[in-house]
C-alpha cells in the first residue's frame, strides 16, 4: 500500500505542480488581510510574512482527498 501512495503522489504531484498549486492557493486571496497592499508588492510576499499555512494546509487536502478516492482508502 505504501508503495501505490507514493507511486500515485510521484506521478501526479510532482514537486513543480505542488508549488503552483500552492502559489495559485496563496494568489486566490482567501489567505489575505483586506489590507495586505498596504505595505507588501504582492500576495505572495504578505503570505510569506503573515501566512500561517492555510494554503499549504488546503493544497494538503486536496492531496489527500483525491488519494483517497483513486486508492479507495
Amino acid at each position: 500500500m505504501k508503495k501505490q501512495v507514493l507511486e500515485f503522489l510521484e506521478l501526479n504531484y510532482p514537486e513543480d505542480k505542488v508549488i503552483q498549486m500552492i502559489d495559485e492557493e496563496i494568489a486566490s486571496g482567501d489567505w489575505l488581510d483586506e489590507d495586505w497592499n498596504d505595505e507588501h508588492e504582492t500576495e505572495y510576499d504578505w503570505y510569506m510574512d503573515f501566512g500561517r499555512g492555510e494554503a499549504e494546509d488546503a493544497v494538503r487536502t486536496i492531496i489527500i482527498n483525491e488519494l483517497i478516492e483513486k486508492l479507495g482508502f
